[in-house]
């Protein structure tokens, strides 16, 4: 026979412990990432010497948090992004060493502007100049300028 105080019973928890725990998770994964960061800073500095491109390239990113403990570095050119993702391993090292945090992987972005080029035409740069300055209608009605080829 079956003891009835020896069978778990899952016991629902209520709305009010539930939004504790959530809270709770996020100030643990909070504090996580932050304690990330900083050693993250701390292999740069320590390798500053050694590799200065790899240590400004760690320094000068964006640091986010993405899904599932995942750390973004959002870098501002392809050579910073190369260069982080050849060391990725050295870094996550480093990082678990000092943290003790094995639950954690690097991604790497690099967010780069694309510059539309555009050839002005003797048109459009005369417009330009008329909204930015219009005494420049007035000098081509004086002088009798045409813009036209």
């Amino acid at each position: 026979m079956i003891s009835p105080y020896s069978i778990n019973k899952a016991v629902p928890l209520s709305d009010e412990l539930r939004e504790k725990n959530i809270e709770i998770e996020k100030k643990k994964q909070s504090s996580n990432f932050e304690a990330i960061k900083q050693s993250v800073l701390r292999f740069a500095e320590s390798i500053k010497e050694t590799n200065p491109n790899l240590a400004f390239s760690l320094q000068s990113a964006d640091f986010t948090r993405g899904y599932d403990n995942c750390i973004v570095f959002e870098v501002n050119n392809s050579l910073s992004e190369q260069d982080i993702e050849r060391n990725k391993q050295k870094i996550m090292a480093f990082v678990r060493q000092e943290t003790g945090s094995d639950d954690f992987f690097i991604q790497v972005k690099c967010h780069l502007e694309k510059v539309e080029t555009k050839v002005y035409t003797t048109a459009d740069t005369y417009s330009y100049f008329v909204k930015k300055q219009k005494g420049v209608e007035k000098l081509k009605q004086v002088f009798d300028c045409d813009f036209e080829y």
